[in-house]
């Protein structure tokens, strides 16, 4: 517990340490994302909000749901789906046009889904259609390694590529009184519970 306690004042004093430069500053960004998780890809949209302080930033940023190949995350239909967290640790080049990074990621997602299936029933004899609901909890956590090209003193774009490790949890129910006589919830995803994934982003930012 003891080197717990050393480790986090030791990131800490890196982050707020002493030393002259002890000022915050700000920016903003707009970052579009493409994912692929095992069979299924994810276009997603984040607007950023950064503190830097020295070589660190800290961003927040809500996170757009635009598409998706899997029905569970309504594919072609604009939606906020959750948050993004991220650290970077910059490392400015010995060019003023560009620095390098290191970033941290985590993100949790909510997707919400109805559709409408049928199936034949055999009491009747015929086939009858029913309603569908899914709810999928999805977190992720990756690291990145990217670049940060300075077009002025406030104006950058950046580029990156991450990897890393998701979890998914899925849950439905009929929201009608017709149903499959299995009950059985239809799962969409083109992934399985957890696994790998990976990334690539772009962004155009502005530093106050």
């Amino acid at each position: 517990m003891k080197k717990i306690k050393l480790i986090v004042i030791g990131v800490l004093v890196s982050y707020f340490g002493f030393g002259q430069d002890k000022k915050f500053t700000f920016g903003v960004d707009l970052m579009p994302t493409y994912s692929i998780i095992s069979r299924s890809t994810r276009s997603e949209l984040q607007l950023g909000i950064s503190a830097y302080r020295n070589r660190h930033q800290l961003r927040l940023a809500p996170v757009m749901h635009l598409q998706s190949s899997e029905a569970s995350n309504n594919p072609n239909k604009p939606s906020f789906s959750g948050a993004s967290l991220s650290y970077y640790y910059n490392i400015p080049s010995e060019s003023k046009w560009f620095d390098l990074y290191f970033k941290y990621e985590f993100t949790m997602q909510y997707y919400e889904n109805e559709w409408v299936g049928n199936f034949y029933d055999f009491t009747d004899n015929q086939y009858k259609e029913y309603i569908n609901e899914s709810n999928e909890y999805f977190s992720g956590n990756s690291v990145a390694y990217g670049l940060t090209l300075n077009v002025t003193k406030h104006i950058y774009a950046k580029t990156e590529m991450a990897a890393g490790f998701y979890l998914s949890n899925i849950t439905g129910e009929f929201e009608s009184e017709i149903r499959p006589s299995t009950n059985t919830r239809i799962d969409f995803r083109g992934y399985d519970a957890n696994g790998f994934f990976a990334k690539v982003s772009g962004a155009i930012g502005y530093k106050f």
